[in-house]
């Protein structure tokens, strides 16, 4: 059986000596919110909810699939066409929508 030893302490032992500090210092830091057992508790960011809500918002807007499957068929077949002035049109169109149409 080989013990390593580093400055002469076992490191069985020295683990467990750091182990049992390392927990008892854990264990100050969790705060009791009742009466009842500990629970634990997420707290998200702000950045993050705001993402929930987006994400929620996606998932509840209405698509129309026979519009999407007709765009795929074009894209996938190539005769999906777009026209350039149309396309730079709506992005100036957001971009004012954004900027709170300035």
């Amino acid at each position: 059986m080989f013990i390593m030893k580093i400055n002469n302490i076992n490191s069985i032992s020295y683990v467990n000596k750091v182990y049992k500090k390392n927990s008892s210092q854990s264990e100050k830091r969790v705060t009791r919110t009742g009466d009842g057992p500990f629970k634990d508790r997420i707290e998200l960011s702000d950045l993050s909810k705001e993402i929930q809500n987006h994400i929620r918002d996606i998932e509840n807007t209405n698509v129309d699939q026979g519009r999407l499957d007709r765009i795929k068929r074009a894209i996938e077949n190539g005769s999906y066409q777009v026209s350039v002035e149309q396309l730079a049109d709506r992005i100036l169109e957001r971009i004012n929508e954004q900027n709170g149409g300035k």
